[in-house]
């Protein structure tokens, strides 16, 4: 099976978002994959920084998709996501968004494998400090199970899914507003973005 980080595709006519007021820690980190032990404030509050075309997923300030998407994604077989209400708010118009949800995904995999993955270790042996940059990365399939979509634990704040969901996805919501980063990068791949 493939895999792939799921990312928004932002441009100069997408929407970009910030938190709005009020909003504090710790509901500014949601990459932690495990559920939330405090009672969550909801709607919680986004604010559009720069106008344009809101997305159907946004990966921050925090996570959260279009509940239509969301939906697709349950659908399709995922049960390990908590969501929660939200507001955007849009001070270009004065229009207030409330079909988006907040997600939690819930479950760090740490599925690197790291004989086949080629990576490089950023801080040296013997280090307390662990990390690797990657040039391509290579998943142990028997540590996912059969979860469709999960955070990677050498890097949580990869959203990661599988072939299943990003085809669900694209073909309800065509590709508009997501990319979908193989973990593995052809030389011929023309994303460049080094994100790893």
């Amino acid at each position: 099976m493939a895999f792939y980080a799921l990312k928004n595709h932002l441009t100069t006519e997408t929407a970009i978002l910030g938190l709005g007021q009020g909003l504090e820690a710790p509901f500014t980190n949601w990459i932690r994959a495990i559920p939330w032990s405090v009672a969550v404030p909801t709607p919680l509050p986004l604010v559009v920084e720069e106008n344009g075309r809101l997305l159907p997923f946004y990966e921050n300030p925090i996570p959260v998709m279009k509940e239509s998407l969301l939906n697709v994604v349950r659908y399709s077989g995922v049960n390990n996501i908590d969501d929660y209400e939200v507001e955007i708010f849009n001070p270009f118009d004065e229009r207030v968004y409330d079909d988006y949800r907040a997600i939690n995904v819930i479950g760090a995999i740490e599925a690197i494998d790291e004989e086949l993955s080629d990576g490089e270790n950023l801080y040296g042996s013997g280090s307390c400090f662990s990390g690797k940059f990657y040039d391509e990365i290579i998943l142990d399939e028997s540590k996912i199970g059969d979860l469709l979509l999960f955070r990677l634990a050498e890097k949580l704040s990869l959203i990661v899914v599988s072939d299943l969901i990003r085809n669900k996805i694209i073909e309800k919501f065509s590709e508009e507003g997501f990319y979908f980063k193989p973990l593995f990068e052809d030389d011929d791949d023309d994303y460049n973005e080094d994100d790893w």
